[in-house]
């Protein structure tokens, strides 16, 4: 190539040095791409960058021939660059069969250096051409190298199955151990298992392990859960694998410490949860029975009450002047609605309840004066109705009271209720009976407080707190 006798030496001798670098590092290339078993790469591949090396051994001789031998005609080597059309070929062809854009790209540039035609400058490009070449040669290196170590290698495999914290064997067919880590050869150690060469035979072994001291065995399905004293948790599990229509034999050994730690935690709190839930159960039932027993309670209270009552308008009826048929007469509604009166819930109005007794007690003179009205709150009126009817009745039936007293009276932090008759006073110390305790009872319910007392008349004076029990 007549051309490049107008480069300058130092142009040549700079390019020169530029191509033998490329030359060597392309040849590492070539030698990673075919040490390299673990990524197969196409014969069309392999070739076009062969095809590739041998352009640039070309190119140096090109340049540096003529510096070492100015009267040998650079045309002699002119005529190799007819080699130039194999790369050119197999880079469209690699385009074309493995969708990749590079090869095409150095066929483009390839063409400038075909010894088809001659024309000024065209040393210029022959050398521009190149220098993509040399930078090539650099980045493909760089790329290939960094696949290399990004790659799946059997080292690397070997490497990780080491490395991986759970037991891995693996076994031919006929049960011939052919891979086994570490991690399961210090767990086999553990359980007093020494040989594994026979994964089979291995496997009964720990299928005949019994619990000890170190060590405690669970079955679970086709899996083994062992616990070893100061080594953790472990799952062991065989499985049958086919690789080529071959079958292998996988025997794992997955560590499970801290998912066993939370199992046996959460199975400590279902238990308690459950010792819990029986004694809630036989406390709803103590509940159910104290219940039962209130409402006795309260039954009897009330019959006492209503029959209470009932029996001191009776005795003040036969005690009076009155006709025999004018007594029948006026104690028949109340003999009537005795059995209403009785079986009454404790949701009837305390209202109603004050208003049947003013009503009933009048029928033998005895009369119930009320100042103020029943408190708003449901549960102290009905206690204040039922102490009321318990006031008017022990008036009646013991002092012979015409008149029954009733005050109600409302502060900013409680109720008030105070009862008293015109009745004879008593010549002994009062003693609460039924009556009077079953009025105390209620009253200390709602968190308040009952007193008694004799002067100048009887009179019972009770206080409940407006924030006490009621609410």
């Amino acid at each position: 190539m007549i051309e490049l006798y107008s480069l300058a030496p130092a142009i040549r001798v700079f390019f020169s040095g530029l191509l033998l670098i490329s030359i060597a590092l392309q040849t590492v290339r070539l030698l990673l791409l075919v040490s390299h078993r673990e990524h197969k790469i196409p014969w069309s591949v392999l070739f076009h960058e062969l095809s590739m090396l041998v352009h640039l051994i070309l190119a140096t001789m090109l340049l540096t021939i003529p510096l070492i031998q100015r009267n040998i005609v650079a045309g002699y080597f002119y005529e190799f660059r007819f080699i130039d059309v194999v790369p050119v070929i197999l880079g469209v062809w690699v385009m074309l069969r493995h969708k990749k854009k590079e090869p095409l790209f150095c066929s483009v540039l390839l063409l400038t250096t075909l010894p088809f035609y001659t024309f000024a400058y065209s040393q210029y490009f022959f050398l521009f051409s190149n220098l993509y070449f040399i930078f090539r040669s650099v980045v493909m290196l760089d790329l290939e190298w960094s696949r290399i170590k990004g790659s799946i290698t059997r080292l690397s495999v070997k490497e990780a199955i080491d490395l991986f914290p759970g037991g891995i064997l693996y076994a031919d067919g006929k049960g011939r151990t052919l891979i086994v880590n570490p991690a399961m050869e210090r767990l086999l150690s553990a359980l007093d298992i020494q040989s594994v060469t026979d994964a089979m035979l291995m496997w009964e072994r720990l299928m005949k392990i019994q619990d000890s001291y170190n060590i405690s065995v669970r079955a679970l399905d086709d899996k083994l859960l062992i616990r070893i004293r100061n080594a953790g948790t472990w799952l062991f599990s065989k499985q049958t694998i086919i690789i080529k229509n071959k079958s292998y034999l996988q025997l794992l050994a997955i560590d499970i410490t801290d998912e066993d730690v939370l199992t046996r935690e959460m199975e400590k709190s279902n238990k308690t949860l459950e010792e819990l839930g029986h004694e809630l159960s036989s406390a709803i039932k103590n509940i159910e029975q104290l219940e039962q027993e209130r409402e006795i309670l309260r039954m009897k209270t009330r019959v006492h009450d209503i029959l209470g009552q009932r029996l001191s308008i009776l005795s003040r009826l036969l005690e009076s002047d009155m006709k025999a048929e004018d007594i029948i007469n006026k104690f028949k509604p109340l003999l009537t609605d005795l059995t209403q009166a009785i079986t009454e819930t404790a949701d009837t109005s305390p209202q109603y309840l004050l208003s049947s007794l003013t009503h009933s007690f009048s029928l033998i003179g005895t009369v119930i004066h009320i100042k103020g009205r029943l408190p708003k709150a449901q549960k102290v009126s009905q206690v204040f109705a039922e102490v009321i009817r318990e006031c008017t009745t022990n008036a009646v039936r013991h002092a012979d009271a015409g008149n029954v007293y009733v005050e109600f009276h409302e502060a900013d932090e409680e109720y008030r209720l105070t009862v008293q008759n015109d009745g004879n006073p008593p010549f002994q110390p009062i003693v609460e009976g039924g009556g009077i305790s079953g009025m105390r009872r209620q009253v200390y319910e709602l968190g308040g407080e009952l007193e008694i007392g004799i002067l100048p008349q009887v009179y019972i004076s009770i206080r409940v707190p407006k924030k006490g029990k009621e609410e």
